[in-house]
């Protein structure tokens, strides 16, 4: 059971997420994505979310289907649709995608290589393919004629962001991908497991973690649009949500997002164009 500072910490959180969605103009959306798909508390695998940490994602939610909408309004035609969601955690983006465009048709494919995630997924009824996504360029299946990809919450996980990226750009037909990472002001690398024990190395034998766990780069804005270039995307539009507002008192609550989570997410509408990165020779 939660003591009660730990519920007044969770409050004073809910409270920022609140009044930054207000500020950011997402809290519409958030609404209508809740009528939507009332219940999320199976989106992340190992855990159920609570009540408080249901509204707290759904913000983040609504952040990127509004960059989703977006792409989606960029498309020359938009009676048929095909989506491939890198990363899917529980296919709830589809459902609210699918739910706020009911004129278009869509075909979908969720990649997971975790079998909570896979399973949750098929149980909503979407096509799923089980692998890494890292080895999309040796899996023909994976390489659909999809008009757009969405890749949330993912890149942080990867070992090879570059490669990935520029996999996803020069072997698919992607019109459009829709991106978001954690927002962090500086760039660093993650890995909070060996990070438990200050001053200490933790050995990998004695706790063994995986991809779903564990990011490796985090990096800010600034740095992820640098390797977008470098690895052949131009950016169309992008959006950085913090948990908290930037012009009220509940602003101060970045100190303590900064110490339990992250400063908020970016989200990037980004479109193919290798015009820097074909000068790079050793792809």
């Amino acid at each position: 059971m939660a003591t009660r500072r730990e519920t007044l910490v969770l409050k004073t959180l809910v409270s920022s997420v609140d009044r930054a969605c207000k500020e950011y103009g997402l809290s519409d959306l958030r609404r209508t994505l809740e009528s939507l798909v009332p219940n999320i508390s199976d989106q992340c695998s190992g855990y159920t979310l609570s009540e408080s940490w249901s509204q707290i994602v759904r913000a983040r939610h609504a952040l990127q289907i509004c960059q989703v909408q977006r792409a989606i309004s960029l498309l020359d035609s938009t009676l048929k649709l095909s989506i491939v969601d890198i990363g899917d955690s529980s296919g709830v983006h589809l459902e609210y995608i699918r739910a706020l465009n009911e004129r278009i048709r869509f075909s979908t494919l969720s990649i997971n290589n975790d079998e909570i995630a896979v399973s949750k997924i098929r149980d909503k009824g979407f096509p799923t393919l089980k692998t890494r996504i890292e080895s999309m360029h040796g899996d023909p299946e994976f390489i659909a004629d999809a008009n757009i990809y969405l890749c949330f919450e993912t890149m942080e996980h990867l070992r090879d962001p570059t490669t990935f990226l520029h996999n996803l750009a020069s072997l698919t037909g992607c019109e459009y991908l829709v991106l978001s990472v954690p927002y962090v002001r500086q760039s660093r690398v993650g890995l909070h497991q060996l990070r438990s024990q200050p001053g200490r190395v933790m050995k990998a034998e004695q706790r063994p973690f995986n991809a779903e766990t564990t990011h490796i780069f985090e990096l800010c804005p600034q740095d992820w649009n640098l390797l977008f270039r470098f690895t052949g995307w131009r950016i169309v539009d992008q959006f950085i949500f913090t948990h908290y507002p930037r012009r009220e008192a509940l602003s101060l609550c970045r100190y303590l997002w900064r110490r339990l989570n992250f400063d908020g997410h970016y989200a990037v509408v980004l479109e193919p164009d290798d015009s820097v990165a074909r000068l790079y020779e050793d792809w």
